[in-house]
């Protein structure tokens, strides 16, 4: 709203240096402010006890990996950066120890479509092929600079089955304007629901 740059540079850490540009963690900053060198850290600096909401992320994402014997479930995230950004070891530690989020490099500004294939090919694989193109042309730019990518692929048995012969065509609205007929199943009955605020 006013200041976007600084604003992304702040959430991002992303800085301008000798003509290049380099994704930043807090902790890179920091331990080149105290002249300490690069790869002295340890996983652990991920994981500070300041960190509540990464933790916590990181504790949501192991639990509910573990938990599935009667379903499927796929949490998966990937970072896609132009290929000549640098980022740092640190940063790439912990996104992967924090967020199992993998980097790979994607050239937005001279192969845009290899680039937005390869990030929707990605996509398709992590959901068992159900999410074939999550990126249409157009969506992504080749001012692009880094796309992070986050994947819930979730398969089950229903607690209450549908009935098969009560499944109708019915309007789907994909936004305010438009919608789209599609077969849906419906069941009357009565459901425990709940608010998480």
């Amino acid at each position: 709203k006013n200041n976007t740059a600084a604003q992304i540079e702040k959430v991002l850490h992303v800085r301008k240096t000798a003509g290049r540009t380099s994704l930043r963690s807090d902790l890179e900053t920091e331990r080149e402010a105290e002249g300490r060198q690069e790869g002295q850290s340890s996983l652990s600096e991920c994981n500070k006890d300041g960190d509540l909401n990464h933790k916590a992320f990181q504790a949501l994402l192991l639990q509910l990996q573990s938990l599935g014997e009667s379903y499927v479930l796929t949490l998966a995230n990937n970072l896609f950066v132009q290929q000549e950004f640098e980022l740092k070891q640190q940063f790439l530690t912990c996104t992967k120890e924090l967020y199992g989020a993998i980097l790979q490099t994607a050239d937005f500004r001279h192969a845009l479509e290899a680039a937005t294939e390869k990030i929707n090919s990605w996509v398709e694989s992590e959901t068992q092929g159900k999410i074939k193109e999550l990126f249409t042309p157009g969506v992504i730019n080749n001012d692009a600079v880094l796309v992070l990518v986050n994947v819930i692929y979730f398969k089950a048995s229903w607690e209450h089955k549908f009935d098969e012969k009560k499944t109708v065509q019915r309007d789907f609205k994909l936004n305010q304007n438009e919608k789209k007929p599609v077969q849906m199943m419906y069941q009357k009955g009565l459901f425990k629901f709940g608010y998480i605020e």
